[in-house]
């Protein structure tokens, strides 16, 4: 679903440190060090599934036991295509996902479990995944709650690589945790879906299964956005431009980085880390064009920091510009979704108060409708912006009169 992706991504106070972080561990399955309060990256694609089946199953139990590995074997286990019944979830109250451990090549199993949910109390005790759904066609299943579960295949991969051989881990996970089928509780639960990642104890970016090229890139992206030195060898004195093209479009050309709200949950931050950042690239600059990698098209990555710190230095209560409704369709502009809605919706955690007011998170309108309704508020923030404008000329005019008219007619402010 874009909106993890969206969520993910967002800043809600993560240091951007973490994210780019989170983007030069992919390969190293820094994932473990999501134990610390740092947002973490994997490798991955994602996909949406649309669930075949409906939420109804009134014979089956509201509570159902959690699975112990080795209390039942696959042949006593329930593989049919049966409907999974997700009890409908009220008031301030999220599903988590337990995910138990198992060897690689062992099925996914897990117990889905209800908690309350409370955005003030901070930290909590789980992780949130951000990924890509992926198509719908490419179906595998999880066991869950010792039934069989449909997910996508992107998910099934994300999965299987953060699963521990030891211990179970506690995910938040919004294919599995949201019941896609129920369309009330998905408007309640997308709404608070920027808190839910806020409030995770990390974030897991999940970009893909790495490729050859993949640790090249990764190499190259820890160079850029590190604090390695600029005197140290870069990564295009070591390689040829090929091979280091090859590795940052493995990264970048990804479908994480184009699907809407991207996501992440870059924590915000110090301005000086900033400014070094600039400083740096702006030193490097002619040695990458030198090297031939001017054709790498960093776009998708520099867009999704430059949302992060528009919105961490709002957040830090830094002078910035106000974001209008304008300014966010403008950089959602290239961006992908699965449910187009979902492009609209995740905007309503990037934006002042004010704006996410006029954003309501409802499925039960038509993907036109949404789009339509949205666009009127477009066209309300540009007229807006084009009244103060033509004010701010009307002033401009009158005081440039006064001035030609002579010392008279001046407002000297004594």
């Amino acid at each position: 679903m874009i909106l993890s992706i969206f969520y993910g991504m967002r800043s809600f106070g993560i240091n951007i440190i973490y994210v780019l972080e989170t983007l030069y561990l992919i390969a190293l399955r820094i994932w473990e060090r999501s134990q610390t309060k740092s947002t973490v990256v994997q490798t991955k694609p994602t996909t949406v599934i649309t669930r075949n089946f409906k939420a109804t199953a009134p014979s089956l139990p509201t509570k159902l036991p959690a699975f112990v590995p080795g209390d039942r074997s696959d042949s006593e286990i329930d593989w049919s295509p049966s409907q999974f019944y997700l009890q409908p979830i009220a008031g301030e109250r999220i599903r988590l996902l337990e995910l138990y451990s198992g060897k690689p090549n062992e099925p996914l199993r897990g117990y889905l479990r209800t908690k309350e949910f409370r955005s003030w109390l901070g930290d909590q005790a789980y992780e949130a995944l951000s990924y890509v759904w992926g198509h719908p066609s490419r179906c595998r299943y999880i066991l869950l709650n010792n039934r069989r579960f449909p997910i996508t295949e992107n998910l099934h991969a994300a999965l299987q690589h953060l699963r521990s051989a030891a211990t179970n881990r506690t995910i938040w996970v919004d294919f599995i945790c949201i019941d896609q089928t129920n369309k009330i509780e998905r408007n309640k639960q997308v709404s608070i879906m920027g808190e839910i990642y806020k409030c995770a104890r990390g974030v897991i970016n999940w970009l893909g299964p790495e490729t050859a090229d993949t640790a090249v890139g990764i190499e190259a992206l820890s160079y850029l956005f590190g604090n390695e030195d600029i005197t140290i060898r870069p990564p295009w004195k070591i390689y040829k431009s090929d091979k280091l093209c090859a590795g940052l479009n493995d990264i970048l050309k990804r479908d994480y980085f184009e699907l809407g709200h991207h996501t992440i949950t870059w924590r915000c931050g110090p301005e000086t880390y900033r400014a070094i950042c600039r400083i740096k690239f702006a030193i490097i600059s002619p040695a990458w064009d030198a090297a031939g990698l001017h054709e790498v098209n960093f776009r998708p990555l520099l867009e999704i920091l430059e949302q992060s710190m528009m919105i961490t230095r709002k957040e830090m209560n830094r002078s910035c510009k106000e974001v209008t409704l304008l300014d966010l369709a403008f950089d959602m502009r290239y961006r992908r979704a699965t449910d187009r809605r979902d492009m609209l919706f995740a905007l309503r955690s990037m934006a002042p108060e004010h704006i996410r007011e006029k954003i309501i998170v409802d499925y039960e309108k038509p993907v036109d409708e949404v789009y339509a309704d949205f666009f009127e508020e477009v066209k309300k923030a540009y007229i807006g912006e084009m009244q103060v404008v033509d004010e701010m000329e009307k002033e401009g005019l009158i005081e440039m009169k006064k001035f030609e008219e002579g010392p008279s007619k001046r407002n000297w402010g004594w």
